[in-house]
């Protein structure tokens, strides 16, 4: 049984001699691995029909669509937000994404080949379309991206100028309420009071 199974012989006499009614040798079994415990003859040893999760793409998806654990449970991403749906027997809809294997797999493989050539620790690629520019994104808040935002509007509206500076070495105050950060990244709170919620928004909406 070790040999046919790869299970470490003390292991296996540990499982065998618990005295527990029904144990678990491996689950998952490949057919060769079955026919040839099968053919062993021993006394005691059955097979239970189960399922198991195949991911044809391998780790393609994984961090969207998620993995499940050795009983069928979705642990992460889709498999296990639809956990319970999935796990319903007269829930008979597909669940459909967005996701395009092709596109994926090329952007995964240049991706790697960038990453691979500057010796770097990761990497973030995005698709668009070339025609109109529009990318599919997740719904993210744009944290940094609106410092960049937020310092072109105070220039563009007049209201700082490149030679205005900022003491970020105290917490800014609003309100009742003092705010401090990590790494006095509080300039832009100073100029967004300067500049106006109200001016703000119009240029959003502009943008």
């Amino acid at each position: 049984i070790s040999e046919v199974l790869n299970i470490n012989v003390k292991e296996l006499e540990g499982r065998l001699i618990n005295n527990k009614h029904f144990v678990w040798l491996k689950r998952h079994l490949t057919p060769t691995e079955q026919q040839k415990l099968h053919n062993l003859g021993i006394p005691g040893i059955y097979f239970i029909n189960d399922q198991k999760r195949i991911y044809p793409q391998k780790n393609l998806f994984s961090h969207i669509v998620g993995l499940v654990d050795i009983d069928n449970n979705g642990i992460s991403g889709l498999e296990s937000f639809f956990d319970d749906y999935l796990k319903n027997s007269s829930n008979t809809d597909n669940i459909q994404t967005s996701l395009d294997t092709r596109i994926q797999y090329i952007v995964k493989q240049e991706l790697n080949d960038v990453i691979k050539l500057h010796d770097a620790i990761g990497g973030t690629a995005i698709v668009m379309d070339v025609n109109s520019g529009e990318a599919t994104l997740g719904v993210y808040e744009m944290g940094s991206v609106l410092k960049s935002l937020t310092l072109a509007i105070g220039i563009d509206s007049g209201e700082i100028s490149l030679n205005d500076s900022f003491d970020v070495s105290t917490p800014i105050k609003i309100g009742n309420y003092k705010i401090g950060d990590y790494r006095g990244g509080k300039g832009v709170a100073h100029i967004i009071q300067e500049v106006g919620i109200t001016k703000q928004k119009e240029y959003f909406k502009k943008l």
